[in-house]
Protein backbone atom coordinates (compact mmCIF):
# COMPACT_ATOMS: atom_id res chain seq x y z
CA UNK A 1 0.00 0.00 0.00
CA UNK A 2 1.11 3.75 -0.92
CA UNK A 3 2.43 5.12 2.17
CA UNK A 4 4.01 8.35 1.22
CA UNK A 5 1.77 11.42 -1.20
CA UNK A 6 2.86 11.47 -4.69
CA UNK A 7 2.49 15.45 -6.11
CA UNK A 8 2.47 16.42 -9.52
CA UNK A 9 3.88 19.90 -10.22
CA UNK A 10 2.18 21.90 -13.09
CA UNK A 11 3.54 25.65 -14.72
CA UNK A 12 4.15 27.08 -17.68
CA UNK A 13 7.22 26.98 -19.92
CA UNK A 14 8.41 30.18 -17.63
CA UNK A 15 7.97 28.31 -14.57
CA UNK A 16 9.75 25.47 -15.38
CA UNK A 17 12.69 26.15 -13.64
CA UNK A 18 11.22 26.77 -10.62
CA UNK A 19 9.13 23.78 -11.02
CA UNK A 20 11.93 21.56 -11.38
CA UNK A 21 13.80 23.24 -8.43
CA UNK A 22 10.26 22.45 -5.67
CA UNK A 23 10.59 18.95 -7.30
CA UNK A 24 14.22 18.63 -6.22
CA UNK A 25 13.86 19.83 -2.78
CA UNK A 26 10.60 17.57 -1.93
CA UNK A 27 11.69 14.61 -2.79
CA UNK A 28 14.74 15.15 -0.52
CA UNK A 29 14.35 12.71 2.51
CA UNK A 30 12.21 9.97 0.89
CA UNK A 31 9.01 11.58 2.62
CA UNK A 32 6.65 12.20 -0.80
CA UNK A 33 7.37 11.06 -4.33
CA UNK A 34 6.61 14.48 -6.45
CA UNK A 35 6.71 14.92 -10.13
CA UNK A 36 7.16 18.23 -12.67
CA UNK A 37 5.07 18.18 -15.70
CA UNK A 38 7.51 17.65 -18.45
CA UNK A 39 8.54 14.16 -16.81
CA UNK A 40 5.32 12.64 -17.02
CA UNK A 41 3.98 13.99 -20.41
CA UNK A 42 3.93 10.88 -22.83
CA UNK A 43 4.07 12.17 -26.35
CA UNK A 44 1.77 9.61 -27.10
CA UNK A 45 -1.21 10.85 -25.11
CA UNK A 46 -3.52 13.66 -26.31
CA UNK A 47 -3.26 16.72 -23.45
CA UNK A 48 -6.40 15.90 -21.91
CA UNK A 49 -5.82 12.12 -21.48
CA UNK A 50 -2.71 13.00 -19.55
CA UNK A 51 -4.62 15.42 -17.49
CA UNK A 52 -7.19 13.06 -16.67
CA UNK A 53 -4.77 10.37 -16.04
CA UNK A 54 -2.05 12.16 -13.08
CA UNK A 55 -5.35 13.23 -11.37
CA UNK A 56 -6.23 9.51 -10.93
CA UNK A 57 -2.49 9.24 -9.98
CA UNK A 58 -1.57 11.27 -7.80
CA UNK A 59 -2.92 12.83 -4.42
CA UNK A 60 -1.96 16.14 -4.87
CA UNK A 61 -1.21 19.10 -7.48
CA UNK A 62 1.37 22.38 -7.21
CA UNK A 63 0.32 24.81 -9.26
CA UNK A 64 3.45 26.97 -9.66
CA UNK A 65 1.89 30.34 -10.80
CA UNK A 66 4.68 32.62 -12.72
CA UNK A 67 3.75 36.59 -13.89
CA UNK A 68 3.32 35.41 -17.95
CA UNK A 69 1.05 37.77 -19.89
CA UNK A 70 0.78 41.00 -20.01
CA UNK A 71 -2.91 41.73 -20.04
CA UNK A 72 -4.91 45.25 -20.38
CA UNK A 73 -8.00 45.47 -18.60
CA UNK A 74 -10.96 47.89 -19.83
CA UNK A 75 -12.60 48.76 -16.85
CA UNK A 76 -15.06 51.47 -16.04
CA UNK A 77 -12.31 53.33 -14.33
CA UNK A 78 -9.93 52.98 -17.22
CA UNK A 79 -7.87 50.67 -18.46
CA UNK A 80 -5.74 48.36 -16.05
CA UNK A 81 -2.40 46.62 -16.71
CA UNK A 82 -2.10 43.46 -15.20
CA UNK A 83 0.42 40.70 -15.85
CA UNK A 84 -1.41 37.28 -15.04
CA UNK A 85 -0.30 33.35 -14.91
CA UNK A 86 -1.00 31.51 -18.38
CA UNK A 87 -4.16 30.45 -19.35
CA UNK A 88 -3.27 26.47 -19.24
CA UNK A 89 -2.04 26.18 -15.61
CA UNK A 90 -5.47 28.25 -14.10
CA UNK A 91 -7.44 25.24 -15.84
CA UNK A 92 -5.06 22.91 -14.45
CA UNK A 93 -5.19 24.47 -11.00
CA UNK A 94 -9.00 24.13 -11.32
CA UNK A 95 -8.99 21.03 -12.81
CA UNK A 96 -6.45 19.50 -9.97
CA UNK A 97 -9.04 21.85 -7.28
CA UNK A 98 -12.24 19.73 -9.18
CA UNK A 99 -10.74 15.91 -9.30
CA UNK A 100 -8.84 16.36 -5.48
CA UNK A 101 -10.65 19.03 -3.42
CA UNK A 102 -8.92 22.58 -2.00
CA UNK A 103 -6.84 21.09 0.52
CA UNK A 104 -4.75 19.15 -1.75
CA UNK A 105 -3.99 21.33 -4.13
CA UNK A 106 -1.13 23.81 -3.43
CA UNK A 107 -0.67 27.06 -5.64
CA UNK A 108 2.81 27.87 -5.15
CA UNK A 109 2.57 32.60 -6.42
CA UNK A 110 6.28 33.37 -7.90
CA UNK A 111 7.09 37.01 -7.94
CA UNK A 112 9.76 37.80 -10.48
CA UNK A 113 11.43 40.67 -11.33
CA UNK A 114 9.31 42.55 -9.28
CA UNK A 115 6.38 41.44 -10.63
CA UNK A 116 3.36 38.88 -8.94
CA UNK A 117 0.83 37.66 -10.94
CA UNK A 118 -3.26 38.61 -10.61
CA UNK A 119 -4.89 35.59 -9.50
CA UNK A 120 -8.69 34.74 -10.27
CA UNK A 121 -10.71 35.14 -7.31
CA UNK A 122 -11.97 31.68 -6.94
CA UNK A 123 -8.52 30.86 -5.68
CA UNK A 124 -9.70 32.51 -2.54
CA UNK A 125 -10.02 29.46 0.23
CA UNK A 126 -6.84 27.66 -0.97
CA UNK A 127 -4.04 27.46 1.04
CA UNK A 128 -1.17 29.79 -1.06
CA UNK A 129 2.37 29.20 -0.90
CA UNK A 130 4.57 32.57 -2.06
CA UNK A 131 8.30 32.94 -3.57
CA UNK A 132 10.09 35.93 -4.27
CA UNK A 133 12.85 34.99 -6.78
CA UNK A 134 15.94 37.17 -7.15
CA UNK A 135 18.49 36.04 -9.82
CA UNK A 136 21.58 35.98 -8.09
CA UNK A 137 20.72 33.49 -5.85
CA UNK A 138 20.50 29.46 -6.12
CA UNK A 139 16.95 28.61 -6.58
CA UNK A 140 16.53 25.66 -4.69
CA UNK A 141 17.30 27.76 -1.71
CA UNK A 142 14.65 29.75 -2.55
CA UNK A 143 12.01 27.67 -2.66
CA UNK A 144 13.37 25.59 0.75
CA UNK A 145 11.02 27.34 3.19
CA UNK A 146 7.80 27.14 1.24
CA UNK A 147 9.18 23.29 -0.28
CA UNK A 148 9.17 22.92 3.96
CA UNK A 149 5.33 24.12 4.58
CA UNK A 150 4.03 22.07 1.60
CA UNK A 151 5.59 19.20 2.79
CA UNK A 152 4.44 19.34 5.71
CA UNK A 153 1.01 20.43 5.04
CA UNK A 154 0.65 17.10 2.29
CA UNK A 155 1.87 14.86 5.27
CA UNK A 156 -0.56 16.23 7.25
CA UNK A 157 -3.71 15.96 4.71
CA UNK A 158 -2.55 12.58 3.35
CA UNK A 159 -2.18 10.67 7.17
CA UNK A 160 -5.43 12.46 8.22
CA UNK A 161 -8.02 9.77 7.96
CA UNK A 162 -11.09 12.02 6.96
CA UNK A 163 -13.58 10.90 3.72
CA UNK A 164 -13.37 12.39 0.04
CA UNK A 165 -15.29 12.58 -2.76
CA UNK A 166 -13.25 9.58 -4.33
CA UNK A 167 -14.61 6.60 -5.23
CA UNK A 168 -12.56 4.89 -2.80
CA UNK A 169 -14.48 6.01 -0.14
CA UNK A 170 -17.64 4.55 -1.48
CA UNK A 171 -16.30 1.55 -1.04
CA UNK A 172 -15.12 2.01 1.92
CA UNK A 173 -18.34 2.88 3.38
CA UNK A 174 -20.27 0.03 1.68
CA UNK A 175 -17.22 -2.34 3.10
CA UNK A 176 -17.45 -0.53 6.97
CA UNK A 177 -21.22 -0.58 7.42
CA UNK A 178 -21.84 -4.12 5.30
CA UNK A 179 -19.19 -6.02 7.06
CA UNK A 180 -17.01 -4.47 9.65
CA UNK A 181 -19.27 -2.77 11.91
CA UNK A 182 -22.10 -6.07 11.66
CA UNK A 183 -19.56 -8.45 12.64
CA UNK A 184 -18.04 -6.49 15.40
CA UNK A 185 -21.59 -5.56 16.91
CA UNK A 186 -22.74 -9.52 16.65
CA UNK A 187 -19.42 -10.48 18.22
CA UNK A 188 -20.20 -7.89 20.90
CA UNK A 189 -23.32 -9.09 20.92
CA UNK A 190 -23.30 -12.69 21.02
CA UNK A 191 -19.90 -13.42 22.25
CA UNK A 192 -19.52 -16.28 20.00
CA UNK A 193 -19.47 -17.36 15.99
CA UNK A 194 -20.46 -20.36 14.32
CA UNK A 195 -17.81 -21.71 12.51
CA UNK A 196 -17.24 -24.19 9.42
CA UNK A 197 -19.83 -26.42 7.82
CA UNK A 198 -21.40 -28.21 10.85
CA UNK A 199 -21.62 -24.05 12.78
CA UNK A 200 -19.97 -25.40 15.58
CA UNK A 201 -20.66 -22.85 18.12
CA UNK A 202 -17.54 -20.98 19.59
CA UNK A 203 -17.50 -18.64 22.41
CA UNK A 204 -15.58 -15.61 21.87
CA UNK A 205 -14.24 -13.09 23.93
CA UNK A 206 -11.77 -10.96 21.94
CA UNK A 207 -11.29 -10.83 18.46
CA UNK A 208 -9.05 -8.95 15.60
CA UNK A 209 -9.46 -8.23 11.96
CA UNK A 210 -7.23 -8.69 9.24
CA UNK A 211 -8.23 -6.86 5.85
CA UNK A 212 -6.19 -8.64 3.69
CA UNK A 213 -5.37 -6.80 0.47
CA UNK A 214 -3.11 -8.23 -2.64
CA UNK A 215 0.22 -6.62 -3.84
CA UNK A 216 -1.77 -6.88 -7.38
CA UNK A 217 -5.36 -5.48 -7.22
CA UNK A 218 -6.32 -7.82 -10.36
CA UNK A 219 -6.08 -10.78 -8.17
CA UNK A 220 -8.69 -8.87 -5.56
CA UNK A 221 -11.39 -11.40 -6.50
CA UNK A 222 -13.63 -14.01 -5.22
CA UNK A 223 -11.52 -16.78 -6.68
CA UNK A 224 -8.04 -15.17 -5.93
CA UNK A 225 -9.15 -15.35 -2.23
CA UNK A 226 -10.85 -18.48 -2.02
CA UNK A 227 -7.44 -19.85 -3.23
CA UNK A 228 -5.80 -18.01 -0.89
CA UNK A 229 -7.81 -18.91 2.04
CA UNK A 230 -7.44 -22.93 0.82
CA UNK A 231 -3.19 -22.23 1.36
CA UNK A 232 -3.79 -20.55 4.71
CA UNK A 233 -5.99 -23.42 5.90
CA UNK A 234 -8.50 -21.30 7.44
CA UNK A 235 -12.57 -21.53 8.05
CA UNK A 236 -15.58 -19.97 6.97
CA UNK A 237 -17.50 -18.32 9.92
CA UNK A 238 -20.48 -16.09 10.91
CA UNK A 239 -21.97 -14.38 13.61
CA UNK A 240 -26.02 -13.99 14.38
CA UNK A 241 -26.37 -10.07 13.26
CA UNK A 242 -27.17 -7.48 16.14
CA UNK A 243 -30.91 -6.93 16.76
CA UNK A 244 -30.90 -3.12 14.99
CA UNK A 245 -29.24 -4.93 11.69
CA UNK A 246 -30.80 -3.33 8.61
CA UNK A 247 -29.06 -6.66 6.39
CA UNK A 248 -30.99 -9.57 5.16
CA UNK A 249 -28.22 -12.08 6.03
CA UNK A 250 -24.71 -13.02 8.14
CA UNK A 251 -21.83 -11.84 6.40
CA UNK A 252 -19.58 -15.01 5.83
CA UNK A 253 -15.80 -14.78 6.86
CA UNK A 254 -12.62 -16.99 7.48
CA UNK A 255 -11.26 -17.77 11.04
CA UNK A 256 -8.45 -19.53 12.23
CA UNK A 257 -8.71 -21.75 15.05
CA UNK A 258 -10.28 -20.15 18.20
CA UNK A 259 -7.89 -19.93 21.27
CA UNK A 260 -8.42 -21.59 24.63
CA UNK A 261 -8.74 -17.94 25.47
CA UNK A 262 -11.57 -17.12 23.81
CA UNK A 263 -9.27 -14.94 21.28
CA UNK A 264 -10.62 -15.20 17.64
CA UNK A 265 -8.34 -14.09 14.48
CA UNK A 266 -10.59 -13.18 11.38
CA UNK A 267 -9.18 -12.71 7.97
CA UNK A 268 -11.31 -10.78 5.61
CA UNK A 269 -10.98 -9.73 1.48
CA UNK A 270 -12.66 -6.79 0.38
CA UNK A 271 -13.00 -7.51 -3.16
CA UNK A 272 -15.21 -4.80 -3.73
CA UNK A 273 -11.79 -3.07 -4.69
CA UNK A 274 -11.43 -5.15 -7.84
CA UNK A 275 -13.67 -2.46 -9.14
CA UNK A 276 -10.76 -0.35 -8.52
CA UNK A 277 -8.52 -2.09 -10.93
CA UNK A 278 -11.40 -2.50 -13.50
CA UNK A 279 -11.97 1.33 -13.32
CA UNK A 280 -8.38 2.51 -14.06
CA UNK A 281 -8.24 0.50 -16.80
CA UNK A 282 -11.58 1.75 -18.50
CA UNK A 283 -10.22 5.18 -17.25
CA UNK A 284 -6.20 4.72 -18.48
CA UNK A 285 -6.98 2.66 -21.35
CA UNK A 286 -3.66 3.55 -23.10
CA UNK A 287 -1.84 4.04 -20.05
CA UNK A 288 1.18 1.82 -19.24
CA UNK A 289 1.10 -0.59 -16.49
CA UNK A 290 3.50 0.98 -14.14
CA UNK A 291 1.16 4.10 -14.44
CA UNK A 292 -1.76 2.14 -13.97
CA UNK A 293 -0.14 0.73 -10.83
CA UNK A 294 0.27 4.19 -8.96
CA UNK A 295 -3.59 4.95 -10.07
CA UNK A 296 -4.39 1.39 -8.14
CA UNK A 297 -2.26 2.16 -5.13
CA UNK A 298 -4.29 5.57 -4.67
CA UNK A 299 -7.00 4.14 -5.06
CA UNK A 300 -5.74 1.29 -2.05
CA UNK A 301 -4.39 4.16 0.12
CA UNK A 302 -7.66 6.34 -0.41
CA UNK A 303 -10.13 2.87 0.98
CA UNK A 304 -7.74 2.53 4.21
CA UNK A 305 -7.17 6.14 4.93
CA UNK A 306 -11.62 6.60 4.95
CA UNK A 307 -11.96 2.46 6.77
CA UNK A 308 -9.51 4.36 9.60
CA UNK A 309 -11.66 7.64 9.63
CA UNK A 310 -15.08 5.29 9.92
CA UNK A 311 -12.85 2.69 12.70
CA UNK A 312 -12.41 5.98 14.67
CA UNK A 313 -15.88 7.24 14.29
CA UNK A 314 -17.10 3.67 15.67
CA UNK A 315 -14.48 3.52 18.10
CA UNK A 316 -13.77 0.21 16.85
CA UNK A 317 -9.39 -0.43 17.28
CA UNK A 318 -9.25 -4.26 16.38
CA UNK A 319 -8.75 -3.44 12.61
CA UNK A 320 -5.31 -4.09 10.72
CA UNK A 321 -4.88 -3.41 7.12
CA UNK A 322 -2.26 -6.33 5.47
CA UNK A 323 -1.06 -7.67 2.30
CA UNK A 324 -1.95 -10.90 2.03
CA UNK A 325 0.85 -12.44 -0.38
CA UNK A 326 2.72 -11.52 2.80
CA UNK A 327 0.48 -14.14 4.75
CA UNK A 328 2.53 -16.71 6.50
CA UNK A 329 1.32 -20.47 5.06
CA UNK A 330 -0.08 -22.92 7.92
CA UNK A 331 3.44 -24.74 9.67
Amino acid sequence: MRHIPHAFIISSSKGEDIAESIERVLNRGNTMHVSSWGKEFQPTEAFMESLRRVTLQYDFGIAVITPDDVTVVDRKTGKVVTTEPRDNVVFELGLFSSALGKKFVLPVTVTRDGITPSLPTDLAGISHFKVTIDPELKLDEQVEKECERMRQHMIAHYERAELSLLPSTALAIGYFENFIRPVSEGLLEAKACLIGQDRKRSEVHEWGIKVCIPQDLAKASREDWSVEVRRLGLETATVDLPKESKLLRPYPFQVGAVGKDGTLQIFDAPTTLKTVYEAVKRLMPDATEADRKIAHERGVADFWRSLQYLLKEAKVYNVEIVDWDKLPAPK
